[in-house]
């Protein structure tokens, strides 16, 4: 999962890629989905995050964490409880 973090009007968007094993030493790439969230709150784009990195079984999330972004890196330090299903989201 690789994440570019927007806030103020700007989104943040997600993208989860597959890697298999390719011919050689070379790893085959492939997106399988990319999304857009339109929410400025931190802890909402978190939640959203820890859905979407337990959803696809994700292995890495590469998050751009500089500047602004390290605000989004904070959220995603802390457990957080899913509003829908009452589950600990684990960060």
């Amino acid at each position: 999962m690789g994440v570019d973090v927007g806030r103020f009007g700007c989104t943040t968007e997600v993208v989860i890629i597959k890697v298999t094993p390719g011919a050689g030493d070379i790893p085959r790439k492939r997106i399988v989905n990319i999304y857009s969230f339109d929410e400025e709150h931190f802890g909402m784009q978190a939640l959203k995050l820890k859905r979407l990195f337990i959803q696809y079984k994700c292995r890495v999330a590469v998050i751009d964490g500089n500047g602004l972004g390290a605000g989004l890196v904070d959220m995603l330090t802390m457990d957080t409880i899913d509003p829908d299903t009452g589950e600990t989201l684990y960060n």
